[in-house]
């Protein structure tokens, strides 16, 4: 199996500092190869991207573990073009409602580094995740936790959490702490043990969950982050790693 530091090392060479100021889970990229160290590298050759964006964390993970098919769904064109510059077969494809382009078992791992928090359900993309994986296959789901700490200190002040918005105007009620009008598309976002419940729901085994700490503004920020580090249901955000396992089917 390929070590955290080496597949930390090949992600950073892979990546540009534009690529990791946009992206969320790059910005924790030492978390991130915790769990890709615990997946058994021989066993993955096929790689989707549910919400692959521009595809630079897509592709260093299949450049980490040398899958020859890597596959991306989207439904930005701009994000989809980028993508496909870097040799990630794309699709355009509305995950909340629409199959996968795949053979059932086809499939050895599937990621989702920020897309869950944009949609209203997430039933479909569970399901068709589960549809394709091969058994034993592997999926890693990154999104902001409901439950996390700046949630929980906005509902102690009377505030809006960030990750839950309801206008497209504005984010509005939200703490002044943000120093924003911009909104983030943040439909809703689980807790982690909501979600680890969906996923053993959808016959997966979660292995191992991780707290992620990306925009760290400021001193605060990063030493409260610091300090819930061991508590990933009390992190901003979080990443689970987990296998499907069609054994565990009711």
């Amino acid at each position: 199996m390929t070590s955290e530091t080496e597949i930390r090392a090949t992600i950073a060479k892979s990546v540009s500092t534009k690529d990791i100021q946009r992206d969320s889970t790059l910005q924790s990229l030492s978390k991130i190869s915790q769990l890709l160290a615990l997946v058994n590298d021989e066993q993955v050759d096929s790689l989707v991207a549910l919400g692959v964006g521009g595809g630079a964390l897509t592709d260093a993970v299949g450049q980490a573990f040398e899958a020859s098919e890597m596959h991306g769904i989207d439904t930005d064109p701009e994000a989809l073009g980028t993508a496909s510059k870097r040799g990630i077969t794309v699709y355009d494809i509305n995950l909340e409602t629409d199959p996968l382009p795949f053979e059932n078992d086809s499939i050895d791992l599937v990621v989702s580094f920020g897309l869950l928090e944009h949609l209203t359900w997430y039933d479909n993309v569970l399901s068709e995740t589960e549809r394709v994986l091969r058994d034993s296959g592997y999926s890693i789901f990154a999104m902001p936790n409901m439950a996390g700490w700046t949630n929980r200190l906005s509902l102690l002040t009377g505030h809006q959490p960030r990750n839950v918005e309801f206008s497209q105007d504005k984010p509005f009620g939200i703490m002044d702490a943000y120093d924003t009008d911009n909104t983030v598309g943040h439909v809703h976002t689980p807790t982690v043990s909501a979600f680890r419940e969906l996923l053993e729901f959808h016959n997966f085994e979660v292995i191992d969950t991780v707290g992620l700490h990306p925009y760290q503004e400021g001193r605060l920020v990063a030493l409260i982050d610091r300090l819930v580090d061991r508590r990933p249901s009390l992190c901003r955000r979080f990443a689970i790693l987990s296998r499907y396992r069609s054994g565990l089917e009711q």
